[in-house]
């Protein structure tokens, strides 16, 4: 049968293995050891250990690439933007129904906050922070809100635009004039 002693440095030899396997080893060398405490594997038979392959790498996926976002001007930039339309006489007594129809003819959007819109009386209309895109038109109503147009308005319960003649005058946030819109009156809408 197997001595106690040769059970042990069986033992140790496998410890040993493990421990390398573990630890590992470059590709391409070869440890040479005895196993055990001086003395405990008496033939003093050399141990060879072997480098495990290299794994092979996993491919690191690459990032999804995110869509370029819409080109907008600085704030204050003037762009194209022009008044359009002025709805001023509405059938009834619908003041709330008026409008102004502002459009950006630019190729970038353009943001409208701090953007005025104001008649000769000097009601005036403070945009919000809102990017009008290119080629989008909205409205500036009296009292309605419409989300299908931006949203905008007086909230002015009485009418804004005269049906006698009235002139819009468009600012940009510097307070410099970007467009105005003179109409005479006697009918419903004036083009700009």
């Amino acid at each position: 049968m197997f001595t106690k002693r040769v059970v042990l440095a069986f033992l140790t030899f496998v410890g040993v293995l493990l421990f390398v396997a573990f630890l590992g080893a470059a590709p391409e060398e070869e440890a040479i050891a005895a196993a055990g405490p001086e003395g405990a594997f008496s033939s003093n038979l050399p141990i060879i250990f072997r480098a495990l392959p290299t794994p092979t790498p996993t491919p690191t996926p690459s990032p999804t690439p995110l869509p370029s976002p819409t080109a907008t001007s600085a704030p204050g930039s003037t762009g194209d933007i022009r008044l359009v339309q002025i709805y001023y006489n509405p059938p009834g007594s619908t003041e709330g129904g008026e409008y102004v129809v502002i459009r950006n003819f630019d190729t970038n959007g353009i943001q409208l906050q701090n953007w005025t819109l104001r008649d000769s009386a000097n009601h005036v209309f403070t945009f919000p922070s809102f990017v009008i895109q290119p080629n989008q038109t909205c409205r500036v109503y009296t009292n309605e809100n419409h989300p299908e147009w931006c949203s905008f308005n007086y909230g002015n319960g009485s009418a804004i635009w005269n049906n006698t003649g009235d002139t819009a005058t468009l600012r940009n946030s510097f307070g410099q004039t970007v467009d105005t819109c003179t109409y005479t009156g006697g009918g419903t809408t004036a083009n700009c």
